[in-house]
């Protein structure tokens, strides 16, 4: 009787002693199942990888020498609109406001104007026609109308975004702000990022002097370019600075886009052995779903095979 009870016993034990060793290997092997990794290629030339947003803001002077450029703007619209229509990928969005820091919008900001609204060359047309010439012509200016209209509709800017202002006046920068002081005003509403700022300047003769030249230098200072208001042929000026704009905004950092939609806390990237830091190294764009490193030169060009690893998010719904 003593026998057949140790016989039990130790064939108990055994039997015991094999679930928990069982559980035990179940436990990484079912984690492992909700995580992903992929070995990705950098993409570091397509302009089509992802979409990229572009708040534009005219900035046109409705004083009373403007009526044959705002006529010019209208008859060539068509010319800068087409650079942004052919390309699918770009997210744009316009507004317009004159240079009297009085006025209300003209267009863009009660009602959006975009990528999507079918009669966009129109609208803006219309919009540029109501400007008229009767603005403030003492103090014309480009950057204190920008700010008020950004501080009266501080949602317009969107997160991540370009922010383009195409400023078209005759005269000189009269806001009673210096241009540093602008663009630190249009740093912190960007977030603390002004490398997405550029500024493109449709300029007269007497929009720069030596005492004054703000105009100036918000162009240069954001990497923008400057055109000659009484240019022969606005075609051809709108046309050149469309497509600038569409290059400057479409340049592509490197980047991955990722097959599955993971919990981004989760996100381990690797390169050459070594995992990046998150947020320094490289960040996550949840709504394009892709990793893009932030500073290219850490790099190798020779190597741009990367490894990714994550949980998957199975609670994501497109």
């Amino acid at each position: 009787m003593r026998l057949l009870c140790m016989v039990l016993i130790l064939s108990l034990s055994g039997v015991l002693s094999c679930e928990r060793e069982d559980k035990f290997l179940e436990r990484p092997y079912s984690f492992d199942k909700t995580r992903f990794s992929k070995t990705y290629l950098f993409d570091t030339t397509s302009a089509e990888s992802y979409a990229v947003d572009v708040d534009i803001l005219w900035v046109i002077d409705n004083s009373g020498s403007m009526d044959p450029y705002q006529q010019a703007v209208i008859q060539n619209s068509a010319a800068f609109m087409s650079q942004f229509t052919t390309n699918s990928r770009l997210h744009w969005k316009m507004g317009l406001i004159s240079t009297d820091h009085k006025d209300l919008p003209y267009m863009g900001f009660q009602n959006v104007v975009d990528w999507q609204t079918s009669n966009a060359e129109q609208t803006f047309n219309y919009a540029v026609g109501r400007l008229g010439t009767s603005g403030d012509g003492i103090a014309e200016a480009t950057f204190q109308p920008t700010l008020n209209t950004l501080n009266r509709y501080p949602t317009w800017l969107r997160p991540n975004a370009y922010f383009i202002i195409i400023a078209v006046t005759d005269e000189l920068e009269q806001s009673r702000i210096t241009t540093p002081i602008f663009l630190n005003e249009i740093q912190r509403r960007m977030g603390g990022d002004l490398s997405r700022f550029v500024v493109y300047g449709v300029y007269g003769q007497d929009s720069n002097d030596s005492w004054n030249r703000k105009n100036e230098e918000a162009v240069l200072q954001t990497g923008g370019k400057i055109y000659s208001l009484d240019s022969p042929d606005y075609g051809v000026l709108l046309a050149d600075l469309g497509q600038d704009l569409v290059t400057k905004t479409t340049v592509v950092d490197p980047i991955v886009v990722l097959d599955q939609r993971p919990v981004s806390s989760t996100i381990e990237v690797t390169y050459k052995g070594r995992k990046l830091i998150p947020g320094q190294e490289w960040t996550y764009n949840p709504k394009y779903n892709f990793i893009k490193v932030n500073d290219p030169k850490i790099l190798d060009s020779a190597n741009l095979n990367v490894d990714v690893s994550f949980v998957v998010d199975t609670t994501y719904k497109p």
